[in-house]
């Protein structure tokens, strides 16, 4: 079963990227060398693949392209998906993070907040602040198994990092498997560090 789910992971990434390749970018996004996405409004770049991640989608959640999302999949050697959000700061920080908790709490029932700490992201010899939630929760996964629809409960550990960026909220959203709690530090520390700011 599980050789099958990394398949899933790995066919998607590569279709993804196929047609990323080849549609039409969301509004505010254009393309720039060798597959790589630029957001228009902050010049951050999102190449295909980050530290063994592979680019899955992007979105864009306004009309202007300001506020946008891309997203990064890992299957091997453990799962994990990586969101990264930009948008305009238009809020404090610590506003700002009460309003992301009251987001996750509401959308995941039974989320537990298993800590909440503040935190700091290197950028070009600058130090710039951050907070750190980190949420348990369980998702219902649905598998079609010979035709018949069969669905399975997961308990996963979901991060949310928030960091005020010159005029922007820099945002990820890191959501595993519970069981791969010891394991993932290294993949996510690495995708962090990887994934250049503009």
């Amino acid at each position: 079963m599980k050789k099958s789910v990394y398949s899933v992971y790995v066919l998607t990434g590569i279709a993804a990227l196929f047609l990323l390749g080849c549609a039409t970018l969301p509004t505010g996004f254009e393309s720039a060398e060798e597959h790589v996405v630029r957001h228009t409004h902050s010049g951050m770049e999102f190449p295909p693949q980050v530290s063994g991640f592979y680019r899955n989608f992007v979105k864009t959640f306004d009309e202007v392209g300001r506020d946008v999302a891309v997203d990064y999949r890992q299957s091997r050697p453990e799962r994990c998906v990586i969101t990264f959000y930009i948008y305009p700061a238009s809020a404090e920080l610590e506003e700002h993070i009460a309003e992301l908790k009251a987001t996750i709490e509401s959308h995941h029932q039974g989320a537990i907040l298993v800590s909440e700490s503040e935190m700091t992201h290197e950028h070009s010899g600058v130090s710039y602040p951050g907070r750190a939630v980190v949420y348990t929760y369980e998702v219902m996964h649905r598998h079609n198994v010979a035709g018949l629809l069969v669905k399975s409960i997961e308990e996963v550990e979901s991060r949310a990092y928030l960091f005020v960026y010159k005029d922007w909220f820099m945002k990820y959203r890191i959501t595993y498997p519970l069981k791969f709690r010891d394991e993932i530090d290294i993949y996510v520390d690495s995708f962090v560090e990887s994934l250049v700011w503009p």
